[in-house]
């Protein structure tokens, strides 16, 4: 029987091993994750195509390892379809031992065609439905050895892959969207028609992507054109998160059950290169139990906020009127008046300089034909609330709270939350209004000092709805 928790866990949806293109081994990063880093979760994603490295970093050219399809590739180069089973999944069987009390899963980055990451993680005992998955949609995957057909070059076979997990695995797998302005690959259009087609599955987006370390802050790269501000990060914020009022608040303005989440990307440490999990950026999940129901049902339900730098250590946050919601959750309303109650957790209270009640308005989700279909804002959506360090009670050693009587704007709506440690029109960093500020600036590239100086946290939304009069 486990455990009761009843609590937000931190943890890591994106990490990398030798098994693709990581530097590290597995074992090493579960060290460092749950024991330097103090993870409760993580999710192995090791990226899909052909690799030509064992667990351990050994060349497969060097030892008798049998490679299956080699002929369609590269010598001495694996597909994942393989390794998922021969090496993946045996290898953090063996090392969950090590940590009876911490939840480690095995996913996959998917390389949606044409272009895109994405994680994918399913619920299956045995690995094959995940291997079977890559084989057939990852668009770097051009094994040919296995006989199955294969649908992995067009953007209507990403959709295909989608629908195969809401159809086949709906309760048992979840689909992020990985640093979605990376490539220029997710764009409003297609983010509505994957979630279009598998509304149970397509769950969210990494909005607090990693590799925050390095010189181009997420490793965003240095996109050209008029609208270049869309394909980098602000605060280490990915645009469509950063932006109050863009593409997210779009998407949650439709109604849709589109949520947030946090990776580091983790593939090799340094200092100008990537944290490991937990070191910087964490994804808090609510358990229950700490088993993996558990976690994809708070990936599927939105139970998350994201922090970079550790600047919360723990969120509650609720809205009440005659019920309380939560996460996530919908509170449905006879008034507009509402009890807004903020707790958050702080190593040191002058870590927190503000938190940003931010809503938006609910409308009609728009229909593939509409113009809307390709929209990328909300222009209902406002930072309504400011409440700043001083607003709010220290009631037990370093749990801060802010509780008061909040008037809603809008018939249907939703709240979230962000918050940071600068404050408003910091150099560099924030404007007079005190939104974050593109990170990479032609006089000053990140650093590592910067970033940990530089601190967010994000919330899911609460999502309300007024009872109208019969």
């Amino acid at each position: 029987m486990l455990n009761k928790i009843n609590r937000y866990l931190p943890g890591d949806l994106h990490a990398h091993t030798f098994l693709s293109d990581g530097s590290h081994l597995l074992g090493e990063v579960l060290e460092q994750a749950f024991h330097k880093y103090n993870l409760d979760w993580l999710v192995i994603s090791d990226h899909g195509g052909a690799f030509n490295r064992d667990p351990k970093g050994v060349p497969f050219s060097a030892t008798s390892t049998k490679i299956r399809g080699e002929q369609y590739g590269k010598k001495g180069q694996m597909w994942r379809s393989q390794s998922i089973v021969d090496y993946g999944h045996p290898e953090i069987e063996k090392l969950k031992k090590y940590y009876p009390n911490k939840l480690v899963l095995h996913g996959l980055e998917y390389n949606l065609p044409p272009k895109g990451h994405v994680g994918v993680y399913i619920d299956k005992k045995s690995p094959e439905s995940l291997a079977e998955f890559e084989y057939t949609f990852d668009y770097l995957d051009h094994d040919q050895s296995l006989g199955l057909p294969k649908y992995n070059k067009t953007a209507l076979d990403a959709i295909k892959a989608a629908r195969k997990l809401e159809e086949n695995f709906l309760n048992e797998s979840f689909y992020i969207i990985n640093h979605p302005h990376v490539y220029r690959a997710f764009t409003p259009r297609l983010i509505r028609r994957l979630n279009d087609v598998a509304p149970g599955v397509v769950n969210g987006f990494e909005g607090l992507p990693g590799h925050q370390y390095r010189k181009a802050r997420g490793y965003y790269l240095y996109e050209t054109g008029e609208d270049f501000r869309r394909y980098r990060l602000y605060g280490g914020a990915d645009y469509m998160l950063a932006k109050v009022g863009g593409l997210w608040d779009s998407l949650l303005g439709e109604g849709r059950r589109f949520f947030v989440f946090a990776g580091s990307d983790f593939h090799i440490a340094g200092d100008d290169l990537d944290p490991f999990p937990g070191e910087y950026s964490k994804t808090y999940l609510y358990f229950e139990t700490l088993d993996t129901k558990e976690l994809i049902k708070s990936v599927k339900n939105g139970r998350a906020f994201v922090v970079l730098g550790d600047i919360v250590q723990g969120l509650d946050f609720t809205l009440e009127e005659k019920s309380k919601a939560s996460l996530g959750e919908q509170l449905f309303l006879d008034s507009n008046k509402v009890v807004v109650d903020i707790k958050v957790k702080v190593k040191d209270p002058s870590s927190l300089d503000h938190i940003d009640l931010i809503e938006g308005e609910v409308g009609k989700k728009c229909s593939p034909q509409s113009k809307d279909y390709d929209n990328s804002t909300n222009p209902t959506t406002k930072v309504a609330l400011r409440i700043y360090k001083e607003d709010m009670k220290e009631v037990e050693p370093g749990i801060l709270q802010y509780k008061n009587y909040f008037t809603l704007n809008h018939q249907n709506g939703y709240l979230r939350l962000r918050g940071t440690n600068l404050p408003l029109n910091t150099k560099f960093e924030t404007d007079f209004a005190g939104n974050p500020l593109i990170d990479d600036h032609d006089v000053r590239r990140n650093t590592k000092e910067i970033v940990l100086k530089d601190c967010w946290f994000y919330s899911n939304p609460i999502f309300y709805s007024k009872i109208k009069e019969v």
